[in-house]
């Protein structure tokens, strides 16, 4: 009667390493099929990686300058003629 208690302790220790072990064998499967995408894409070389991230670094360049330019005019034109009703 006293192994009772040890025995469920050894088997609840078990059954959590079962239950973990099920849980990160199901979080590292690759449910979305994205490493057979990966494979099959086309592989890419080093200048064509650089010249990507380079179009995107300008982009972001671009837009910044943008909100730059809207928020100057919003500040010196919209609002004084929001409220004055003139430039």
């Amino acid at each position: 009667m006293s192994n009772r208690p040890k025995r469920n302790l050894q088997s609840a220790a078990e059954l959590l390493d079962k239950a973990a072990s099920s849980l990160f064998r199901w979080v590292t499967t690759d449910h979305s099929r994205i490493g057979q995408i990966r494979n099959l894409m086309p592989k890419r070389r080093f200048f064509e990686e650089l010249q990507d991230m380079l179009v995107c670094l300008l982009i972001a360049l671009f837009g910044a300058a943008l909100q730059v330019v809207w928020i100057v005019f919003l500040i010196a034109y919209a609002i004084p003629f929001l409220i004055f009703g003139q430039f």
